[in-house]
């Protein structure tokens, strides 16, 4: 993969939104863009039936009550479109570690295998090449980048923000999608990986 130009590697930027603020939370969202030759191309978002009612103080967050989740598919239906949606792509997310231990937890309670797909971290690449914004948070990043997309603590919403950013950050250091993927590993990375979780 290394050696593949970026353009040329599909890249998914994903968020999940939770039960709680736990790894050991279950999946409430999952929302996914996929980008490829800088533009995004493809869409996917569930909501996801929990096995747990969704404490109050979580549903102030991200707004999904448990009335809205009664008819949502389980998680492992979601977790087998994601598969699909992510087969053969680099991950994006912002404060990635908390999405995969979580979907790692989720997947191992099912006993479905975890994905191996090598995985960014916006947060972290943001702490590292822009260390003069005050606040790495996504919400505040959004600003910072000028994001066109509205919303925020929802899934797909995220999603697009964080893909908005990811590229943004691109640009700003230089790397386009003729560079290669181990340019941008080397630049962002190196990569992380669900396995570690």
């Amino acid at each position: 993969m290394e050696s593949q130009l970026i353009g040329r590697v599909p890249i998914v930027v994903f968020d999940t939104e939770t039960t709680g603020l736990s790894p050991l939370s279950h999946v409430v969202e999952l929302g996914a863009v996929k980008l490829l030759e800088g533009r995004l191309v493809d869409t996917m978002t569930s909501l996801v039936k929990p096995p747990v009612s969704i404490p109050q103080k979580v549903v102030r967050i991200h707004g999904i009550d448990d009335s809205m989740v009664r008819h949502a598919p389980p998680f492992e239906v979601v977790a087998r479109r994601f598969r699909q949606f992510a087969e053969g792509a680099i991950l994006i997310a912002h404060n990635a570690p908390f999405d995969l231990r979580v979907l790692s937890v989720n997947l191992q309670r099912k006993g479905l295998p975890l994905l191996d797909n090598p995985v960014l971290d916006t947060r972290l690449i943001s702490r590292r090449h822009f260390p003069e914004v005050a606040d790495h948070s996504l919400c505040h990043l959004i600003h910072v980048w000028r994001s066109p997309f509205k919303g925020c603590h929802r899934a797909l919403a995220d999603a697009r923000h964080t893909a908005f950013i990811f590229l943004g950050m691109m640009r700003k250091v230089g790397l386009n999608e003729k560079d290669r993927v181990g340019d941008l590993f080397s630049l962002f990375g190196p990569p992380d990986s669900m396995l570690r979780y």
